[in-house]
């Protein structure tokens, strides 16, 4: 049987192919959530860039999905999970801008329900 940190990541995984961002915020992410990240998707901004709350965050990924066109997931490697912690690479692929290497680490509740903190980065491939 799966563990709960799999489920929660399966689940966000599918609003991603759903093209649901708003559930995916609201769902996965703390009302005080921070998300730091290295998306290369603003001109005028160098990485790193800080989404603060679920507003900000929301913003961010509509952003990145513009920028992207949408995420097609080619892979998932390097998925693990220790203590409220879940980290994996990913090779995705968008319409737009290629192919890219991503990876995040969440930190997470204590129930894996949802996440507090957010690191994310990608390189074009």
């Amino acid at each position: 049987m799966p563990s709960q940190a799999k489920l929660f990541f399966d689940r966000h995984l599918e609003y991603l192919a759903q093209n649901d961002l708003t559930g995916m915020v609201n769902e996965s992410y703390h009302a005080d959530a921070i998300l730091y990240n290295a998306f290369p998707i603003y001109a005028d901004l160098p990485p790193w860039n800080v989404a603060r709350g679920r507003e900000d965050i929301l913003k961010l990924f509509k952003d990145y999905l513009d920028f992207q066109g949408e995420i097609n997931v080619e892979k998932v490697y390097n998925y693990f999970e220790d203590g409220n912690v879940i980290s994996f690479q990913a090779v995705i692929n968008s319409p737009k801008s290629g192919r890219w290497a991503a990876g995040d680490i969440w930190f997470m509740d204590a129930d894996f329900k949802m996440i507090l903190r957010h690191y994310g980065f990608a390189h074009k491939l």
